[in-house]
């Protein structure tokens, strides 16, 4: 039995002490509206939303690696300070991924749970983020797999990110775009949407995607070339006619 923040855990019926509920439970607000990454320079991105990169700054990643000592050493506190820091991108990463919020939740709990049952072994050889999301990928390609789901972008998964007082304005303008761009994403083959995931939506260089995917650096540009080209034939001529 496991046991932190209070809680224990016994499989299948345990959840963490990060239960996403109210506000908690929505990926941050993203606010740039005008997205140049990569070849989107569209008004919106893909999915209705508006998005702000969310790069790991290098003290960030020596403060995991102090909070992963600490844990090694024994500190309960210290894993729920991961858990707080990291939660909320494994959770838009696993939503990207997957048809429902509710899997996606599972996920993330999952994907904690395997932290605090493997943490005791990280060595630091890459950094805490990237090990997250490989486990993150990893959970979210077997669910697939198992449960034959396609990932899709719903109405209301898309007005959750934005802030309340964006959505009257916006919710004509975002069910339009919602409706396409879920099926566009959700007809990605898997390793092209998480892909297209982690790095338009995470932020990550794609020799970062690399090592989360483990694949060389050249197949995660052609990925996501291939991703962007797919998505851009489906979604650019609508819009364009938004500009």
């Amino acid at each position: 039995m496991l046991r932190w923040a209070g809680h224990s855990y016994q499989k299948p019926k345990y959840r963490l002490c990060f239960n996403f509920t109210g506000r908690d439970r929505l990926p941050p607000s993203l606010h740039d509206r005008h997205n140049t990454s990569g070849n989107w320079n569209w008004p919106l991105n893909p999915v209705g939303i508006r998005v702000s990169k969310t790069q790991v700054r290098p003290d960030s990643a020596v403060e995991d690696l102090r909070l992963v000592r600490e844990f090694q050493a024994g500190s309960e506190r210290a894993f729920n300070e991961l858990v707080l820091k990291h939660r909320q991108g494994v959770f838009l990463t696993a939503s990207g991924m997957l048809s429902s919020r509710d899997d996606a939740e599972d996920i993330t709990q999952e994907v904690f749970i395997k932290a605090y049952q493997s943490l005791g072994g990280f060595r630091g050889e890459s950094a805490l983020y990237t090990w997250l999301y490989r486990i993150t990928i990893n959970l979210c390609l077997n669910h697939i797999r198992k449960r034959k789901v396609r990932s899709s972008f719903g109405l209301e998964q898309v007005q959750a990110v934005l802030p309340e007082a964006d959505r009257a304005d916006s919710d004509l303008e975002i069910s339009e775009l919602s409706l396409k761009a879920r099926t566009a994403i959700a007809g990605l083959p898997e390793k092209q949407r998480a892909v297209f995931i982690l790095r338009h939506f995470r932020g990550l260089p794609h020799a970062e995607i690399a090592r989360i995917m483990e694949r060389d650096e050249g197949t995660i540009k052609a990925n996501y070339f291939q991703a962007v080209r797919k998505l851009r034939d489906k979604l650019g001529p609508y819009l364009q006619g938004k500009e």
